[in-house]
């Protein structure tokens, strides 16, 4: 949370969050969301790197899968599975 509130004193134009939830415990999880919310209500465009898919449904519009560094996919909120439902799409091409 101080990061994010550190970053944003800067005035940036675009605010990028990488892991945010990383260790995070379920109550300080649904604060940081609330407070991306926050900041996304202003227009600063945000782009968040996050494995926890629960807390990346609440907050985007857009998710790109990224495979060995490219876009492999893109689909809005409302075209996301599930947990299951994304890591089935994401590993099931490798096996």
């Amino acid at each position: 949370m101080v990061s994010v509130a550190a970053g944003l004193l800067s005035a940036p134009r675009l605010l990028i969050l990488d892991e945010p939830t990383l260790g995070l415990s379920p109550k300080i999880r649904q604060e940081l969301c609330d407070a991306i919310l926050k900041v996304r209500k202003t227009g600063l465009p945000i782009i968040l790197i996050d494995q926890d898919v629960g807390f990346l449904e609440q907050i985007i519009d857009t998710l790109y899968l990224f495979d060995h560094g490219r876009i492999s996919g893109r689909m809005t909120r409302d075209e996301m599975p599930d947990h299951d439902g994304l890591m089935a799409l994401l590993f099931e091409e490798h096996h």
